[in-house]
């Protein structure tokens, strides 16, 4: 992806492919986009517990699932005498808490068209930056 090939460049990602993890949906029918959401949010889930950053690209279907994270709602429960974040995230009709490491971060990617077309609560949640290759290029 050209744009994580960017971001790389100019350190706002590593290029560590266990500290920088990019989830995508394809673009499939309807019902296999539904079995490939539940294979990324496993893969996310997989990841919350981690000091890496995840990189969700363009795939708005996701989003939903993970209200609770994308907002940062935590709750701090005790474990070993150690103060632990979770978040949950949905699954179908389930909700799942999930372990969120202190590094943990969310990277939220999405075309300018689509950017145009999301709701405003949901831009409102998150610092914005718009970013052109021009924009990048010329900082080299």
């Amino acid at each position: 992806y050209a744009i994580i090939d960017l971001l790389q460049h100019v350190n706002f990602l590593e290029r560590d492919a266990e500290r920088t993890k990019v989830f995508q949906l394809a673009n499939l029918a309807s019902d296999e986009i539904d079995v490939q959401c539940t294979a990324l949010l496993a893969k996310i889930r997989q990841s919350l517990d981690k000091p890496c950053t995840i990189v969700i690209l363009n795939s708005p279907k996701l989003h939903g699932y993970l209200y609770e994270l994308l907002n940062q709602s935590y709750q701090t429960i005790k474990v070993n005498n150690k103060q632990c974040a979770y978040s949950n995230i949905a699954m179908g009709d389930n909700m799942f808490p999930c372990q969120v490491h202190a590094n943990f971060r969310c990277v939220i990617i999405i075309d300018r068209e689509l950017a145009a077309r999301e709701r405003t609560p949901f831009l409102s949640r998150f610092a914005k930056f718009s970013i052109h290759p021009c924009d990048v290029w010329r900082t080299v």
